[in-house]
């Protein structure tokens, strides 16, 4: 599947933020509630610019196939010393269930292994998003635990598996 990763651009700004109200969303992700402003504010504070992996910041990427967005990508917990960060992704709606997910997730942990130093990739997953979980897992990912009542969503409290994929995994 030719999937692009590309900045991700103002005119998708709208069409992510009402990604954070779909149901499946909502049911598995700790999202903090923003108005649509402070939603822009964050999704500008993105880069795509591997001279600064280790700014402080995170690196974000809309995923487009055939010029249609389709997902956004991203690495957060920048560590230098330790040369890990945290991948998140999110796969548009509307194309969830046709292996999308697979396919951006394997590809983007490509291109951050062949243009960076990280040594590993780190996913915390709701443990009842079974569809993330197994999208992690065909790529290579291993399960490293359970983190017990970590995640906060909707005011329930709601195991993470945390997942792991070391370079010499890939």
């Amino acid at each position: 599947m030719k999937l692009n990763f590309s900045c991700i651009d103002k005119s998708f700004f709208k069409e992510i933020f009402m990604w954070r109200s779909d149901e499946f969303t909502i049911a598995h992700n700790p999202l903090t509630p923003c108005t649509y402003d402070e939603f822009i504010k964050i999704m500008e504070g993105f880069t795509t610019d591997f001279n600064d992996l280790y700014s402080g910041g995170a690196m974000k990427w809309a995923v487009l196939r055939e010029d249609r967005l389709v997902g956004i990508i991203g690495i957060s917990q920048i560590n230098q010393m330790m040369k890990t960060a945290e991948i998140g992704y999110q796969v548009c709606p509307k194309y969830r269930g046709q292996g999308i997910g697979f396919y951006m997730v394997h590809n983007f942990v490509k291109l951050i292994l062949d243009r960076t130093d990280l040594r590993k990739l780190i996913a915390f997953i709701a443990d009842k998003n079974i569809p993330s979980c197994k999208i992690v897992e065909k790529v290579g990912f291993h399960n490293e635990g359970l983190l017990r009542k970590h995640f906060l969503i909707n005011e329930g409290e709601v195991d993470e598996r945390i997942y792991g994929l070391l370079r010499s995994d890939f």
